[in-house]
């Protein structure tokens, strides 16, 4: 796995998504022992801090939570490139006050 990282506090209406679907093409064709690249949203803190992960159930929250993000990232993804774009979100986090981090597919 390759990973990615933002700059720090880059709105994701900001992200050239276009330029990251070329480079999650490009990398594991250039390198074959990386299958799959991810991008962090958190500006590179990941390097830096343990993780967390704690115990989630679906609830209200998380659902509201997948809601949000849903429509946050449904029109960056949209094209006629990508046929659906979905969020997950999972209890893991580099920040011990947050509780989720979300991984988004673009296929």
């Amino acid at each position: 796995m390759a990973s990615l990282y933002a700059v720090e506090n880059t709105p994701l209406t900001d992200v050239n998504f276009e330029e990251l679907m070329l480079l999650a093409r490009d990398i594991p064709n250039r390198f074959d022992f990386v299958n799959r690249v991810v991008y962090c949203l958190d500006g590179g803190r990941a390097q830096e801090t343990p993780v967390f992960c704690e115990g989630m159930h679906i609830s209200h929250e998380t659902a509201e939570l997948l809601r949000d993000i849903d429509a946050a990232i449904s029109p960056c993804v949209a094209g006629p490139k990508i046929a659906q774009g979905f969020a997950v979100l999972f209890p893991m986090s580099n920040d011990p006050s947050k509780r989720y981090s979300c991984a988004i597919r673009a296929v």
